[in-house]
């Protein structure tokens, strides 16, 4: 997506999900998908908000807290910051994007919460984080990828 897109028409619909990892220049891909889309047509983004955080302060200090930042200041050094998506807005709006709607969502990251969707929707974001951090630490323990 941060190459010349070569479309030959105009878009009507562009949609990206979960790309806060993917580019270097993330208002680069902004201007681009404002150029292809079609009079009247919509982008939609649908992203995470890096660091995490959570609705009492209770993550700050931990070791989730811990690898948060590792993440962010990781990803800052290989030229893909994590913490574009609220720029995604005032960016959209600056490049000629109208009607410009952000909607903030509580995204769980374990079963906490007391309403039945949440809880569910934590339950596999719990899994699929500690997928992850599995991973991670894998990659950490064959030093993959570290200066020795």
């Amino acid at each position: 997506m941060e190459d010349e897109w070569t479309y030959s028409q105009k878009l009507d619909l562009i949609h990206g999900r979960l790309l806060v990892s993917c580019f270097r220049n993330h208002r680069g891909v902004l201007e681009q998908a404002f150029k292809h889309l079609a009079p009247d047509g919509w982008l939609e983004m649908q992203d995470a908000d890096f660091p995490m955080k959570s609705v009492d302060d209770t993550l700050i200090g931990t070791a989730l807290w811990e690898w948060n930042m590792c993440i962010v200041e990781g990803a800052e050094k290989a030229g893909r910051p994590w913490t574009n998506t609220r720029k995604y807005k005032p960016w959209m709006e600056e490049i000629g994007f109208v009607d410009v709607k952000e909607e903030l969502l509580v995204f769980p990251v374990n079963t906490w919460p007391r309403d039945p969707h949440l809880k569910k929707v934590g339950l596999w974001f719990q899994h699929d984080l500690l997928e992850g951090l599995n991973s991670t630490r894998a990659i950490i323990d064959e030093g993959v990828g570290v200066e020795q």
